[in-house]
């Protein structure tokens, strides 16, 4: 037994220093990760892109002995502070409220003219005999030769009246134009009558500011020569 003993001794003497000599020798790494972590699609109302990234340091001891103590160290880096997005405010924009006055038109409605209206007749019959102070056997003209008007007027009143007027036939539709105009400018005519309804008087005709034209006289200041009267081309107004 001894014998064999002094054989084994060298061995075990020798495998024990190679133990001893490989923990020595033990082998350290570093193992370094690192992971970087890209962020979900920027949020359309976030303007800026956070990136975090992570670097994680292990040191691990390998075929350590025993009462060796393993240190991991881990290292971490903080995310960057986050970003606060802030929302734009839209304010209302200012309403302008317009006040329009809208002004009252007052409508005048204007009274129409009445028409002006006038005929033309042959001296005959009735009419010719109200002529009985006007006209008689001997004068310049005969009844033929006249032309009984009757037309409208404006009076003093500012009203429309009727009147007549004996004048000769050649001039009848020359009168009615006149007429006509001195109605549209609403010319006043106090009175149109017959001067045979002041028997025929020239003088009674005109102080009652009477119109009158046909007459058969001679002239006043000139006896025995025809006034104009006496022919139907003159009328007094």
């Amino acid at each position: 037994m001894r014998n064999s003993a002094s054989r084994i001794g060298p061995y075990l003497g020798a495998a024990a220093l190679i133990l001893f000599l490989g923990a020595c020798a033990s082998v350290e790494f570093a193992q370094t990760a690192q992971v970087t972590i890209e962020p979900s699609a920027a949020d359309p109302l976030t303007s800026s892109t956070s990136s975090t990234t992570t670097t994680t340091t292990t040191t691990a001891a390998v075929a350590q002995p025993e009462g060796t103590t393993s240190t991991t160290s881990t290292t971490e880096t903080p995310p960057p502070p986050e970003t606060t997005s802030t929302p734009e405010t839209t304010l209302p924009a200012s309403s302008t409220s317009t006040s329009t006055t809208t002004p009252t038109t007052t409508s005048t409605t204007a009274v129409s003219q009445p028409d002006f209206g006038a005929e033309i007749f042959e001296i005959s019959g009735p009419i010719a005999a109200r002529l009985e102070h006007s006209w008689r056997e001997g004068c310049p003209v005969g009844l033929d030769e006249l032309r009984l008007i009757t037309t409208a007027h404006w009076d003093y009143d500012g009203n429309v009246a009727s009147g007549e007027l004996v004048v000769h036939a050649d001039h009848a539709d020359d009168i009615v134009q006149v007429l006509s105009r001195l109605f549209d400018a609403q010319f006043p005519i106090e009175r149109m009558e017959l001067v045979d309804n002041f028997l025929g008087d020239d003088d009674l005709s005109m102080e009652a500011n009477n119109t009158s034209a046909f007459n058969c006289r001679e002239i006043a200041s000139n006896p025995g020569v025809w006034s104009n009267h006496a022919f139907g081309a003159a009328i007094d107004i």
